[in-house]
């Protein structure tokens, strides 16, 4: 009898990728059940939303009855809608107490659960327990009303990684006592919360930003970024989404940002807003290795030809210049899947307008100009 190595057997369902052929797999035998399960299993969901009767015992009872599958669920998705039944929030609680191994975990829509009259008042705390028993990586907090600050701030304590979507803030007072875990969070993206950069930008809360690495946020939700002036002295990448541009944005000294990005729409480079911000930040930030310029997707719809601010472009090529760490500056343009023929042709156009506007860091090889599409597998890079 030949007998396959593990190793080959393990690699060859790795290879299976639709969800019939993994479940006949893990039931043609024991070599390869484990690793058909552990692909099975290894993204989990619990939603509630959109059914008519939500129910999550079949859940619990798979993990009660088959108590290995707990430790192969990585990535685990929460979504509860208003009308989930005591029993069944029971039957959540339940869940994340059989649960070890998430590493991202994803909570879209937890509607009510954070108001003061939910049936079930416990279920914030059960929650953040959950979440801070398990070896997290990422946390994706999506569409939650009313969530307490205290609860933010508990959240900031369990992944390195966490993004906040549409999620609002309650009025609720804090303590201004020190969080029993340290803070983890190092890369944090905000969209739409502005209670949440008011409620991190305060000086008494610093133990909780005191490991930032990298920032993404909207400019609209923090006009005055006071958070990036909060953690300014550990920000290695800073992302400004700008999709509205109004007034003088403020930056402070960014003394250990290596990289920094800018998306906006196209028309909005030649404003005297983003210029004096790009430029700030190139001047603030001695440290600064790499600029990326990016335009959200562009439609021909409301194309009316590409056009580059000649003075933006010859500031910021002499303060490239003159920089100590010789930064790189990428600029990036992207076609809308609906653009359709034309997009070589303009993009070949904007090349020659960003190289002509910048000869010196062309000629010193540090500009990069980058098209993507809405479709990543196609996109292109020249130097």
């Amino acid at each position: 009898m030949v007998l396959i190595p593990q190793e080959l057997v393990d690699a060859i369902v790795g290879q299976i990728d639709d969800f019939p052929s993994l479940k006949t797999s893990a039931l043609a035998g024991s070599i390869l059940r484990e690793r058909s399960q552990r692909i099975l299993f290894q993204s989990f969901a619990l939603v509630s939303k959109g059914s008519a009767k939500p129910d999550f015992s079949g859940a619990r009872t798979l993990l009660d009855e088959s108590r290995h599958i707990a430790a192969y669920i990585i990535c685990l998705c929460i979504e509860v809608d208003w009308n989930t039944s005591p029993a069944n929030i029971a039957s959540l609680q339940h869940i994340f107490g059989k649960l070890v191994n998430v590493r991202k975990c994803v909570i879209d829509e937890l509607t009510g659960v954070f108001d003061a009259g939910y049936h079930t008042p416990t279920s914030p705390s059960v929650l953040l327990d959950f979440l801070e028993r398990q070896p997290l990586r990422e946390l994706v907090v999506w569409s939650v009303d009313m969530i307490p600050p205290a609860l933010i701030l508990r959240m900031l304590t369990t992944a390195p990684i966490i993004s906040f979507f549409d999620v609002h803030v309650g009025e609720d007072t804090i303590s201004s006592s020190p969080s029993q875990n340290p803070s983890k969070v190092e890369d944090l993206l905000l969209e739409n919360n502005p209670r949440i950069y008011t409620l991190l930008s305060q000086l008494q809360l610093k133990l909780y930003t005191q490991t930032l690495r990298r920032l993404s946020f909207r400019t609209l939700c923090d006009p005055d970024s006071k958070l990036i002036f909060a953690t300014a002295d550990t920000l290695e990448y800073v992302r400004f989404n700008l999709l509205v541009l109004d007034g003088v944005i403020p930056v402070p000294a960014l003394p250990s940002l290596r990289a920094v990005e800018f998306s906006l729409p196209y028309t909005y480079h030649a404003t005297p807003t983003f210029s004096t911000l790009a430029l700030t930040v190139i001047d603030l930030s001695l440290q600064l290795a790499d600029i990326t310029i990016s335009f959200t997707p562009m439609v021909k719809a409301n194309f009316n030809g590409l056009i580059l601010d000649v003075a933006l472009l010859a500031a910021m090529d002499t303060a490239l210049s003159a920089h100590p760490a010789l930064p790189t500056i990428r600029w990036c343009l992207t076609f809308a899947s609906s653009f359709g023929n034309g997009s070589a042709v303009r993009f070949a156009e904007f090349i020659k307008l960003v190289r002509r506007g910048m000869p010196k860091v062309l000629e010193a090889r540090r500009l990069v100009v980058e098209e993507y599409s809405e479709h990543p597998q196609s996109d292109k890079k020249f130097f």
